[in-house]
C-alpha cells in the first residue's frame, strides 16, 4: 500500500473517532515484523490464549498472501494449508472448559 493511502485511510478512521498509527512493515523482514508486534503490543493485549492463536493464522494468512503476489510475478504458486480445529487435549479445553461459552 502506498504511504499516501495509508495516511488518507488513517485520517478516515480518525475523523470517524479511532485512535490510528502507521507503520511501514515489510512481511518479508523478521526485524520489521517483530518492529510491529512491540508497535502494536498485540501479544500484550491478548489475554486468551486462543484469539493469540486465530491472531497467528491469520497472520499467515496475510504473508501467503504477501508472498503469492511476490512470487506470482516470476510464475510461482504459494498455497497454505490451514487445518480448522484438530480435536486435542487443548481444542478440547477450549470448546468444553470454562472458555467454551464463549465461542
Amino acid at each position: 500500500m502506498k504511504q499516501e493511502n495509508t495516511e488518507a485511510a488513517a485520517k478516515i478512521l480518525e475523523n470517524a473517532g479511532f485512535e490510528t498509527s502507521i507503520i511501514t512493515v515489510n512481511l518479508g523482514s523478521r526485524d520489521d515484523i517483530i518492529a510491529l508486534v512491540e508497535h502494536s503490543q498485540i501479544i500484550m493485549a491478548i489475554n486468551d490464549m486462543l484469539k493469540a492463536y486465530q491472531y497467528s493464522k491469520r497472520c499467515n494468512v496475510l504473508r501467503v498472501m504477501y508472498e503469492a503476489v511476490r512470487w506470482g510475478k516470476r510464475g510461482a504458486k504459494i498455497n497454505s494449508i490451514s487445518p480448522g480445529i484438530i480435536i486435542t487435549p487443548l481444542a478440547n479445553d477450549e470448546l468444553y472448559g470454562p472458555r467454551g461459552d464463549e465461542l
